[in-house]
């Protein structure tokens, strides 16, 4: 092989500098991360190299809150106050528990429901018809919908869909 650019590795620069590159500061304090993300929108950079046992996809958020604050501690995860999850101002973050994660997300409606939810059959509409149907049986609603009586029992007595 010939002498020149193939004979060593490229040097990475440090992980700093790379994480700072790939944010664009809003003025409601947010930090977008401009890189990688995740399928959930969370901003995503490789990190370590041949040296530190090869590189490995972390989550910037993680990364930034990990150099002002130190390590996260076994059982906690980062809680986002703006709700944003490509914001990775460390300002923004907080230590938590998942459970605690939770009870934001549904404290705030950002929980995902009826139609929303990747196992809904029903549209909100059909969840109407279905309760205001009367003078058939509940087998035959289910037969007509596609779901099973139980379900259909549900529907009527508000178990689920409760939010309509």
């Amino acid at each position: 092989m010939p002498k020149g650019i193939y004979d060593r590795a490229p040097r990475q620069k440090p992980l700093e500098s790379r994480l700072f590159s790939k944010i664009e500061k809003q003025k409601d304090g947010c930090w977008f991360w401009t890189g990688a993300k995740s399928s959930f929108g969370y901003g995503t950079i490789y990190s370590g190299g041949p040296k530190s046992g090869g590189r490995k996809n972390i989550m910037a958020h993680r990364a930034l809150w990990e150099l002002r604050n130190g390590p996260i501690p076994d059982g906690k995860i980062l809680l986002h106050s703006c709700d944003t999850p490509w914001c990775v101002n460390p300002e923004h973050l907080s230590l938590g528990t998942k459970a605690e994660n939770s009870r934001d997300m549904v404290a705030k409606n950002r929980q995902r429901k009826g139609e929303g939810l990747p196992q809904s059959k029903l549209t909100p509409a059909q969840v109407e018809a279905i309760r205001n149907c009367t003078g058939i049986t509940m087998a035959e609603i289910a037969a007509i919908a596609g779901i099973s009586s139980g379900h259909v029992s549900e529907i009527k007595s508000r178990k689920t869909w409760a939010s309509l």
